[in-house]
């Protein structure tokens, strides 16, 4: 570090000639501003390491850290015609920045717009009176053998019909997602199968207005449950499912009666 009565960079250049990016980074754009070259300091970070890899099957990205250690200063210089151009004058650091010598941006512009010019379609010969009349008259008859006042009407009313099923969907989605549960917790005696069975059972609940409480456990939820509808069906389906999960038995002994408790529920439910 430099004394009170040092200079940063006089002490950098021509005493220790050691230093990190803050040094290089500073002294180059003092001596280019010392010769009347337009130049400017700029700080930020690196790219930091990287902790995971991107997988595109499972649609993740890469992550990375980055900290303290990869804070870094450069210097970006002003060139006519070009901009500003990033330098690298700390060693150990690439300067990923090129650009054309010896060409004005007006140049590269008239290029460009030269390139983006499209050539000209040659015109096509013009087909004869007769024969232009001809192709009208079976255009016409191919694609407007229906009205147009007709079309509109029919485009209406698909879009009408559309927009009914969509609503339709909606209103009984819980109901169309009973039908599926319902059926694998039939034909599947798996604690996969149970546990998203029960994870609906609790939705469905929770629609009608019987919401798992936080801090409430699964039991006395269930006991609510069952002074709602009258009786102890949920407070029985809830004991095996606990038993499945926490005692990890095996659900084949009780499966139809675990599918029985649920089916009345979900019905119940959805009545």
């Amino acid at each position: 570090m430099p004394g009170e009565d040092e200079d940063y960079v006089d002490q950098f250049l021509f005493e220790t000639k050691a230093g990190y990016c803050d040094n290089f980074s500073t002294s180059m754009v003092v001596l280019l501003r010392a010769v009347d070259i337009p130049a400017r300091w700029a700080k930020g970070f690196t790219e930091g390491e990287r902790l995971s890899g991107e997988n595109i099957f499972e649609g993740s990205k890469p992550e990375y850290e980055v900290t303290n250690n990869n804070a870094h200063s450069w210097v970006e210089v002003y060139f006519p015609n070009v901009g500003w151009v990033p330098f690298e004058p700390t060693v150990g650091f690439d300067n990923n920045s090129s650009f054309n010598y010896g060409e004005r941006q007006d140049d590269q512009l008239e290029q460009e717009d030269q390139e983006l010019e499209q050539p000209e379609t040659p015109e096509m010969p013009k087909p004869e009176e007769g024969q232009e009349q001809e192709e009208d008259d079976s255009q016409a008859a191919a694609g407007w053998s229906i009205s147009k006042p007709m079309q509109f009407t029919l485009i209406g009313a698909a879009v009408v019909l559309l927009a009914l099923v969509i609503w339709l969907i909606i209103r009984k989605r819980l109901v169309i997602m009973s039908k599926w549960k319902g059926k694998r917790l039939e034909q599947h005696a798996d604690v996969d199968t149970f546990t998203e069975g029960y994870q609906f059972l609790l939705q469905a609940l929770a629609k009608k207005g019987l919401i798992l409480k936080e801090g409430q456990t699964l039991r006395e939820y269930a006991s609510d449950v069952d002074l709602w509808f009258g009786h102890g069906e949920m407070s029985k389906l809830t004991t095996y499912y606990e038993r499945v999960i926490y005692r990890d038995e095996p659900m084949d002994e009780h499966h139809r009666e675990v599918y029985r408790l649920w089916n009345r529920l979900v019905n119940e439910i959805l009545a």
